[in-house]
C-alpha cells in the first residue's frame, strides 16, 4: 500500500463515518468508525487509547476486531490496561505525537500484548496520535495479518489521519 491509497481509503472510511455520525459531539471515537477505518486499510484489529487527563494514563476506550478472530486474551489484556506515556507503543506515540508503524509486533509492542496479538495472527500495526495543535486526545492502534511495510510517505499520511480524527472528537 503506498501513501497516497492509504489517504485516500483513510479519508473514505471518515467520511462515511462523519456522515453517518454527523456532529454528535463524540468523545470518544464510535466503534463504527475504527471498523471502517480498519478494514479500509485491511486491519483485523483496532483500539482506541483515549487520554484520561486525569490519571494521565491511556485506556482503552473502544476496542474492535474481525469477526472469527481467536483475540480473547488480546481483548482482555488490552481492556485491564492503562498505560503511561513511556508504557507501551501507544504511551510512546502519545509522548512523541508521531506514528509509528511496524512490520513485527513481537519486537515493537509491549507484552503481554505482543505475544497475545501474535496468537492470534497478527503480524504488524499501526498507531496513530489523534491530535489536535494543543493536545493528543488519544492514540488509535490498527493490527493486522499484512500490514505493508512502513514508508516516510506512509507515516506522513498517517500522521494527518491522526488530525482529521480529532475532528470527529472536538
Amino acid at each position: 500500500m503506498d501513501a497516497q491509497r492509504f489517504s485516500v481509503l483513510s479519508k473514505r472510511a471518515l467520511d462515511e463515518v462523519r456522515l453517518q455520525d454527523a456532529r454528535m459531539g463524540l468523545r470518544e471515537i464510535p466503534s463504527c468508525a475504527l471498523q471502517r477505518l480498519a478494514a479500509a486499510l485491511d486491519c483485523d484489529w483496532a483500539t482506541y487509547w483515549k487520554v484520561d487527563a486525569v490519571t494521565m494514563t491511556l485506556r482503552a476506550a473502544v476496542v474492535w476486531s474481525k469477526p472469527g478472530l481467536q483475540t480473547a486474551s488480546l481483548q482482555s489484556n488490552t481492556v485491564a490496561r492503562r498505560l503511561s506515556l513511556s508504557e507501551g507503543t501507544a504511551g510512546h506515540v502519545w509522548r512523541s505525537r508521531r506514528s509509528i508503524w511496524t512490520t513485527d509486533l513481537v519486537r515493537d509492542m509491549c507484552l503481554p500484548r505482543s505475544l497475545d496479538a501474535r496468537a492470534a495472527g497478527m503480524q504488524g500495526g499501526i498507531w496513530i496520535a489523534v491530535q489536535t495543535d494543543a493536545e493528543v486526545l488519544g492514540v488509535v492502534e490498527m493490527l493486522g495479518t499484512k500490514i505493508p511495510p512502513p514508508s516516510r510517505a506512509l507515516l506522513a499520511a498517517a500522521d494527518c489521519l491522526g488530525l482529521e480524527l480529532a475532528t470527529l472528537l472536538v
